[in-house]
């Protein structure tokens, strides 16, 4: 008979499906504790890391901060009402004092009003060995140079001896003049401008 075939082939079949489905969960089962195994070991192997890195940083110095002041110190120790008693005067041909002695002598009768025991000498040229002997001097802390009526020819060397003269806590005195204006510009690399004229009235 056709039907009891067919369900002898179905009671057959079942035995092998239910193999199938075991076969199966076990599979599963085994490939579900290799991953739980796996990470595990990860897990482990991050915490084992995560504790070998906190104690090198453990291990590594605490940084340190040090403030910094700047502290102002006496160059020398000439009170605060001190009066230099040497002061070079430049009477180059580029000035007006240039052959005028009566005018260096009333310009050296105004650098020494009040203080007759200033002493006050001239110097003529703005070379490199004239300049160098000037600010080499250490017995004098000024220097005074008149305005000019022309812009002075001064070497670059000339001009980094004034620098350092002026770093050293010396004094380099300029009186005016738009050349002057130039020439500190040129030395020190300021960026002074004339002001141009204005007419008035001010209020």
């Amino acid at each position: 008979d056709s039907s009891e075939s067919a369900a002898l082939v179905i009671m057959a079949a079942q035995p092998a499906a239910k193999q199938a489905v075991l076969g199966l969960l076990g599979g599963l089962a085994v490939a579900l504790a290799l991953a739980v195994f796996t990470g595990m070991q990860m897990v482990q192997d991050v915490q084992q890391k995560s504790e070998v890195m906190g104690s090198e940083l453990m291990v590594l110095p605490s940084q340190q901060t040090t403030e910094l002041k700047a502290v102002w110190r006496k160059l020398r120790n000439e009170p605060m009402d001190f009066y230099p008693d040497r002061i070079w005067l430049y009477a180059g041909p580029e000035t007006a004092l240039w052959g005028e002695g009566k005018l260096i002598g009333d310009l050296k009768a105004l650098l020494r009003y009040g203080h007759y025991e200033t002493q006050v000498m001239t110097f003529s040229s703005i070379g490199i060995a004239p300049v160098r002997a000037v600010c080499w001097d250490r017995h004098t802390h000024v220097i005074v140079f008149p305005p000019f009526d022309e812009y002075p020819d001064l070497h670059q060397i000339a001009r980094t001896d004034l620098r350092h003269y002026v770093s050293t806590g010396n004094n380099l005195v300029f009186l005016g003049g738009f050349a002057t204006m130039g020439l500190m510009n040129d030395i020190f690399g300021f960026r002074l401008k004339a002001e141009v004229y204005q007419e008035g009235p001010f209020y």
